[in-house]
């Protein structure tokens, strides 16, 4: 359970550092490529179902975003990351 915890509140704070980084904000690569590597790694953690592809296209677009893309693909990965945290606290 503490483990599901911390993922979520992983997923906030990329969702977070997707948004500030598409408004340039944030210009750290360190938080983007944590960040990737986080989403890539779970994804390859628990393979088998159709978020773990998600978070593994979500991670590589993270690294995209360091090599300077930035466009309304912003939007839907921050929109899929905060839909994950909001359906942990909700059927929590």
């Amino acid at each position: 359970m503490l483990l599901w915890l911390l993922f979520t509140v992983l997923d906030f704070f990329i969702a977070g550092s997707v948004l500030l980084t598409h408004f340039g904000v944030l210009d750290s690569w360190r938080i983007l490529f944590s960040g990737a590597v986080y989403l890539i790694g779970k994804g390859f953690m628990f393979q088998g179902s159709f978020l773990s592809i998600l978070d593994i296209v979500c991670g590589v677009y993270l690294l995209l975003m360091l090599l300077g893309v930035r466009s309304f693909i912003d939007y839907i990965v921050f929109g899929y990351l905060i839909y994950k945290v909001l359906i942990y606290f909700i059927l929590r």
